[in-house]
């Protein structure tokens, strides 16, 4: 089989390493377009999500105590305090609950945010009776609070709390699938730097070899020839490629050195 020229091996070592820099690099361009899109999901809908359901379940907790102090409330401006403080607190549940259902992507989120609305309506008819109640200073007031109200808020929190676990789920999904993009990246990233290195160890063997072990050769005896030895030979006279040209012209010129004597 012909040696391939040194020119020739050259070009097909630096165009593999060419090669795997350029796979490098697309797979670094493409992991990180990936890495993007999870990163804005989990900014822009899960961790947006899971912040605007904890802003809701405490104004939410917000009504429940303004209820409960109601209550405990033992003057009338007592008990228009906490209803002032009730009214506030379920505006900003409404505006959350609007704002949160520009949020809701997945059929789960928008069942149980219309379960929370649906029961909500119920727990503000239930809230309404205890509050009259309570401002009567009827000790219905209090058993209706636990029997009635108690349940109802308990079922429409669970509403709540199915939204915050799947958006919990979803944020923890969007960040394993960026570890495992960046873990690939790195581990295609380390294979194709050391495959490029060892490319370039092989090139640098191959150079020494076939290019400067030569060379010298061929140098060391054309210094001997120089000093009037034309009896020595010149090595790599046979070979095909670029060192072998070289070396053929020298072993003429040995030979003519040989025959004008």
């Amino acid at each position: 089989m012909r040696r391939p020229s040194v020119k020739v091996s050259l070009y097909a070592i630096f165009a593999f390493i060419a090669a795997l820099f350029t796979g490098l690099a697309y797979v670094s361009v493409n992991s990180s377009s990936q890495l993007n899109d999870s990163a804005q999901e989990l900014s822009e809908h899960w961790l947006a999500s899971v912040s605007t359901i904890d802003d809701l379940k405490s104004t939410y907790q917000d009504e429940r105590l303004a209820i409960a102090k109601h209550l405990l409330s033992t003057t009338q401006a007592g008990m228009v305090q906490q209803e002032e403080i009730l009214k506030t607190a379920r505006a900003a549940t409404e505006t959350l609950i609007k704002r949160y259902q520009l949020q809701a992507l997945s059929s789960l989120e928008q069942t149980s945010l219309q379960d929370f609305t649906q029961v909500g309506l119920e727990f503000d008819t239930v809230t309404e009776r205890v509050l009259q109640l309570s401002r009567e200073n009827k000790d219905d007031a209090v058993t209706v609070f636990e029997t009635e109200l108690v349940p109802i808020a308990t079922k429409r929190m669970a509403a709540l709390d199915a939204i915050a676990d799947f958006n919990d789920q979803g944020a923890t999904a969007a960040t394993d699938t960026a570890d495992a993009i960046y873990a690939s990246t790195s581990s295609i990233s380390m294979t194709v730097i050391g495959l490029a290195a060892l490319a370039l160890l092989v090139s640098l063997v191959f150079v020494i070899r076939s290019i400067a072990g030569p060379i010298v050769a061929i140098t060391t005896s054309m210094r001997t020839l120089a000093g009037g030895d034309v009896t020595t030979t010149i090595p790599f006279a046979r070979r095909s490629v670029e060192l072998g040209s070289l070396a053929w012209c020298f072993d003429i010129f040995r030979m003519a050195a040989i025959a004008n004597k």
